[in-house]
């Protein structure tokens, strides 16, 4: 995750969709449901107000034509005007009388009075009518008795209000206006039931599309993100039925950065891991097969050699001393051969598991190698060997002495084992750089197909594949050396051509740039 972000960053921040953590996905999926219907729910809103707002026959403006037929009062002056002047004194004002008599030219019936506890005092009314012949038309007009003030009603039947207010005195006034033939357009009342019907309609089809447009607006946010999350989860399933059948080529594609992308490079570098793991498996397999190879053949040798000889001793072929003697020598030497070979199987298994110890000292190579080649130049009486030091000031290096040695010796021998003439030359030279050493064997013996090079350090490698070269050995000097060589964090290759020599480097890490301790 870390990892993602960090990439991220370095482009600049320029995040694409498919590169934001499922998380992020999910929350922000669950946020545009919520936030875009209440988006458009409010623009339905707003358009039905304001469409509302304009329309002639709206309930505002058909009251407003009942109750005042004039331009000069608004909707907001129908009851508002009228109750202000009567609540701001203490009698009916002039202007309250204009109001109400340009109330009754529009067909209303208006009565006002004074209500006490016991006795209602008449303020105001219109002629020819009164209390009894209000309250009738007024129950006509509502077709109910029941109601609660302040009451307005508009209906087929005609135009009904009454109310109850408080005037300066204190004093409770009861208003109430009633018509049946009142100065409006014939067609409004079926134009307010066709408004009425049509608001329900559009309410009913605002919620209806509002309930499918979430539907779709959910399915299609869900098929979005199941495309950013099933695809590569499905090809994951694909490589995952692949590598167990035992498949390991099919390869993941990872082209996202949130957790199913990291998740897919992680498988897809496990895939990797696990072709190079078959390959090294195949190799150790192939080594051990080699390895029983040449341990079998390198014992059965000796062996039959040795059971020959026995039964010739047995049978009696060996009639005299000296033959019985050369018999013997025969087989102590073959005994010896076998016993080498069990203890250089017995060091390299060692070596192996890290199980031989190494006294690591701070040596100069430069001398080291100076007292070993004069010791050495007697004990090699088919070899000339030339020593050259390259390095103008000591070489420090870390190294257990006893095992070293133990390098250079199975050098020797296997150049004295290949030459091609006596004596054979080799030319040892030590170089130097800042970091590390540089010692080269170079000898002139029947050298080596360099396609076969990497495999010379291979346990019981011979460059014969048939094993039928009559040079003595069992393939595991060069082997042992490498072992060593890798305990002393070094490293050693092999180069050369056939009939040409072979050339063995070893390079050692110097200790603090390599020059003093």
């Amino acid at each position: 995750m870390m990892n993602s972000y960090i990439m991220n960053m370095q482009r600049g921040g320029n995040m694409r969709y498919r590169d934001i953590s499922i998380r992020k996905k999910i929350l922000l999926s669950n946020f545009l449901m919520v936030l875009i219907p209440i988006i458009f729910v409010c623009f339905i809103l707003f358009s039905l107000l304001l469409g509302f707002s304009f329309v002639t026959h709206s309930p505002a403006a058909l009251i407003r034509n009942v109750l005042l037929n004039t331009s000069n009062y608004g909707p907001t002056l129908l009851i508002k005007t009228m109750n202000d002047e009567l609540a701001g004194s203490e009698h009916i004002t002039d202007e309250a009388k204009r109001i109400l008599a340009q109330l009754e030219k529009s067909g209303l019936h208006i009565f006002v009075e004074e209500a006490h506890d016991q006795k209602a005092e008449v303020l105001y009314h219109s002629s020819g009518v009164n209390r009894k012949s209000m309250q009738k038309e007024f129950e006509s007009i509502a077709e109910t008795k029941q109601y609660e003030l302040p009451y307005i009603i508009w209906n087929a039947n005609g135009m009904a209000y009454q109310a109850e207010l408080k005037n300066a005195a204190d004093k409770t006034l009861r208003i109430t206006f009633s018509g049946k033939d009142l100065t409006f357009p014939q067609d409004s009342y079926e134009s307010w039931e066709h408004t009425k019907l049509m608001i329900k309609i559009t309410i009913v089809a605002t919620g209806v599309f509002m309930v499918l447009f979430i539907v779709a607006l959910g399915a299609v946010l869900t098929r979005k993100l199941a495309q950013h999350i099933l695809i590569p989860l499905y090809d994951l399933n694909q490589a995952t039925s692949e590598i167990r059948s035992g498949n390991l080529k099919q390869e993941i594609s990872v082209e996202k950065e949130d957790e199913i992308g990291e998740l897919c490079s992680n498988f897809e570098a496990m895939r990797k891991q696990l072709i190079e793991s078959e390959k090294l498996r195949s190799q150790y397999d192939l080594n051990r097969k080699e390895l029983i190879a040449g341990i079998s053949h390198d014992l059965s040798t000796p062996l039959t050699s040795m059971q020959g000889y026995v039964n010739g001793l047995l049978d009696g072929i060996a009639d005299t001393p000296e033959k019985q003697q050369h018999y013997l020598h025969i087989i102590q030497e073959k005994t010896n051969a076998m016993n080498a070979l069990v203890e250089s199987l017995f060091l390299l298994s060692k070596l192996d598991l890290g199980q031989v110890p190494f006294h690591d000292e701070c040596v100069n190579l430069a001398d080291f190698l100076q007292d070993w080649y004069q010791e050495c130049a007697s004990r090699y009486e088919h070899a000339s060997i030339k020593l050259t030091v390259k390095c103008p000031q000591p070489v420090q290096v870390l190294m257990d002495r006893t095992h070293f040695i133990r390098v250079l010796d199975n050098l020797c021998q296997n150049s004295i084992k290949y030459r091609s003439e006596n004596p054979v030359h080799i030319d040892v030279t030590l170089e130097c750089d800042k970091k590390e050493c540089i010692l080269t064997f170079q000898d002139n013996g029947i050298g080596i197909d360099p396609s076969q090079a990497p495999r010379l350090f291979d346990s019981f490698y011979r460059s014969d594949p048939a094993r039928s070269s009559k040079v003595k050995g069992n393939g595991l000097g060069l082997s042992i050396t490498k072992q060593i060589i890798t305990q002393m964090k070094g490293e050693i290759s092999a180069s050369g051509e056939l009939n040409k020599g072979l050339c063995i480097t070893i390079r050692l890490p110097l200790l603090q740039g390599g020059t003093t301790l």
